[in-house]
């Protein structure tokens, strides 16, 4: 599938233009076809996980970036709580 399809409206769209559009309501057959790819996309997110958490530099940089953007986001809180 194309790039069309990087989102739950766009993969709506995309395939109901495969069947020639003109839907207002999705079959449940599109929703499972959705799901399906939304599952594929994880499946693929979890080896990626496995494979960053295996290589010990990689996991390394991938948490102190993750600490950081936690920083990012509690000083973003503490702004708009003060606000």
């Amino acid at each position: 599938m194309s790039s069309l399809v990087s989102n739950k409206i766009g993969a709506k769209s995309y395939l109901l233009s495969l069947c020639g559009g003109g839907f207002r309501q999705p079959s449940p057959t599109l929703d499972v076809l959705i799901n399906m790819k939304q599952a594929e996309d994880d499946m693929r997110t979890l080896a990626r996980a496995e494979e960053i958490r295996k290589d010990a530099k990689r996991f390394k940089a991938a948490v102190a970036m993750a600490k950081e953007k936690v920083k990012e986001l509690e000083a973003l809180q503490q702004l708009s709580a003060n606000s």
